[in-house]
């Protein structure tokens, strides 16, 4: 399930998949897995529970979008059938660095979705072999009894002497609850689980006598076991009461960007809202992806800039979004049993004791996650006048085929917005301004934004790390102001004595003065023919000039502003620089890292560092 939740740079190459994935211990390792021995052809159509699918696709046609695998197969005719998709999240799971393919459980704990009870009929959408939700329903009346108050699992017509039927569902169970009447006819308060006997069989809704041999899955296992490092912290977002704050804490511990962790938390709470923690863990995938966090900063830049309407704006890009996954799961019909399920969880929340009647039901979920960003981000938090609630009940409208006029005008703005600033061309430049902290010839280290992690050029080589930052001089570099509003960064090594310093076999080519070897300056912060950042460079050329964008919706409680740190290549035009793995940079065409400036010349040194200290403990 979701693997790339802890995957990136996931390819397909035939029918491999191929990924960077991490393990428990947070390293990361290269994984892959043949698809063709895990997924058939049905006529056209993706099978779970068939093989050989790539054998029978139109050669040319497999391809990857997000996560789901695309292809045009044939069908029985010989022709072939338009293209198909299926979501691999639902299916191929990070076991510790290792892909594998995990078809999915009969049980409806793990592969059904959006259940609710209606008089005695359970209704529900249950997981095909084709990787879509299909709408289903039966009626419990033909499977059980009332046996003296109890229910009776093979009897029948329960409902004839009951009341006060409704569903209680946790991770170990979907319970009907009910009050029975007894043979002297006094109401008896009754509850049997459902999930003993219901299954999912083919995607269908099935009744089997159960035996005692079954043995279903738990969604809590299967999401903690299936997802590493933060996969205990989902499973908790799933879970009424105080687990909310501690796993939301975890996971913005966990992400590098309150925007990615803003994403998990989200999805995971949709899903937990149409109960089914695959769909969350499909949903935090899309929310938290590059291209949404993307997307997400665009909408702070607009916010920033009243470029339209924040809240609006938000609620339209990231419902969009949403329904873009839900409509590529969902067969047809399902969305009006998903509308019929949020309703009924609103409800019920909205009764419960638990909830701040100021907040709209499932939106009183979110509480803690707005607390949290509040204290990182106190100007400009993201999910600032924004409903989850109001965005869903839009997106299950637009799931049942009607319009939604209100996010017309929102996502009209948003397509401008990505149209005038060209965050990813030349274009951008214009809005490159010499951070005003920066004061040329002094010294600073450049910080990962929100931790103690520091840009280092080690000492006799040419390589950047990211370093825990302990003040050492192979961490200092003079800023240097350039034309056209840019900036150089010199760097300043240290003695080779230093106990900070490592050697390699690369030794620093000679600089400016002509000099060489440990302890030699004039080395600028630049790239290599890789993209991966360097301090080689002799002299300062077009290509190595930097440019750093404040984004002031990402301001960390007593630290300095954060910056989008760039870098000019050589036909002019800025890339952004991100962070590819634990400790090194590249220059790449798309995805961002923050980072913040600290004079280490400064006198307040030693308090900024303190600061720093406490803000990394939210991490």
């Amino acid at each position: 399930m979701a693997f790339s939740l802890t995957s990136k740079h996931y390819t397909l190459r035939g029918c491999i998949l191929s990924a960077m994935v991490q393990k428990i211990d947070t390293s990361w390792t290269h994984a892959k897995i043949d698809l063709n021995k895990h997924l058939g052809n049905n006529d056209g159509a993706f099978d779970i529970d068939g093989v050989g699918w790539y054998d029978s696709a139109e050669p040319g046609s497999c391809r990857l979008k997000g996560t789901s695998l695309c292809a045009e197969l044939r069908m029985r005719d010989g022709e072939y059938a338009p293209e198909v998709r299926i979501n691999l999240d639902l299916f191929v799971t990070n076991h510790d660095g290792s892909l594998r393919f995990r078809k999915p459980s009969w049980s409806i704990l793990v592969s059904s979705a959006c259940l609710v009870l209606e008089n005695a009929t359970l209704r529900g959408i249950v997981l095909g072999r084709d990787g879509q939700y299909y709408p289903s329903e039966i009626n419990l009346d033909e499977h059980y009894g009332n046996r003296g108050g109890a229910f009776e699992v093979g009897g029948g017509s329960f409902s004839l002497s009951g009341k006060d039927f409704r569903l209680q569902q946790d991770p170990e169970a979907v319970k009907l609850v009910a009050e029975l009447m007894d043979y002297g006819g006094v109401y008896r308060y009754a509850e049997i689980d459902l999930s003993k006997s219901i299954i999912n069989q083919n995607g269908q809704l099935a009744f089997i006598k159960y035996d005692g041999w079954f043995n279903k899955d738990h969604w809590a296992s299967v999401i903690t076991d299936e997802i590493p490092v933060i996969g205990k912290a989902i499973a908790s977002l799933y879970h009424a009461g105080s687990h909310e704050a501690n796993a939301v804490k975890e996971l913005l511990c966990q992400k590098n960007s309150p925007l990615a962790a803003t994403g998990l938390v989200l999805g995971s709470l949709i899903g937990r809202a149409l109960g089914s923690p695959a769909i969350g863990a499909i949903l935090s995938s899309t929310l938290s992806s590059p291209a949404m966090l993307a997307q997400g900063r665009i909408l702070n830049m607009m916010a920033a800039r009243d470029m339209g309407t924040c809240g609006e704006d938000k609620e339209a890009v990231l419902g969009m979004a949403v329904f873009d996954t839900l409509r590529e799961l969902f067969a047809s019909g399902a969305g009006a049993y998903a509308a019929a399920r949020f309703d009924a969880v609103n409800e019920a929340e909205l009764n419960s004791d638990r909830s701040d009647h100021r907040l709209y039901g499932v939106d009183f979920w979110m509480r803690s996650l707005r607390d949290a960003l509040l204290q990182l981000r106190p100007v400009n938090a993201f999910l600032e006048d924004f409903s989850m609630f109001t965005m869903m009940k839009r997106v299950l409208t637009l799931l049942q085929n009607q319009p939604v006029e209100q996010w017309h005008m929102p996502l009209h703005n948003f397509a401008s917005a990505i149209e005038a600033t060209k965050m990813l061309g030349s274009s951008y430049q214009a809005e490159v301004q010499p951070p005003e902290t920066l004061v040329p010839g002094q010294t600073y280290t450049i910080m990962l934004h929100g931790t103690r992690l520091a840009v280092t050029c080690v000492e006799g080589t040419s390589h950047v790390r990211l370093r825990q930052f302990g003040g050492w001089a192979t961490q200092r570099f003079q800023c240097v102001m350039l034309r056209e509003r840019h900036m150089g960064f010199l760097f300043n090594p240290s003695d080779s004595s230093h106990p900070s310093t490592q050697t390699d076999d690369d030794p620093f080519t000679a600089n400016e003065n002509g000099s060489s070897g440990a302890g030699a300056k004039g080395r600028y912060l630049g790239y290599d023919s890789t993209g991966t950042l360097t301090c080689k460079a002799t002299r300062q050329r077009g290509w190595e000039h930097v440019g750093a964008v404040a984004d002031d919706s990402q301001r960390l409680p007593g630290q300095e502003q954060a910056y989008m740190l760039w870098m000019a290549r050589g036909t002019d035009s800025l890339a952004p620089v991100s962070r590819v793995s634990g400790d090194k940079l590249r220059v790449m065409p798309a995805s961002f890292t923050y980072f913040s400036f600290l004079n280490v010349e400064s006198a307040e040194y030693s308090n900024v560092l303190n600061c720093l200290e406490r803000v990394s403990d939210l991490y």
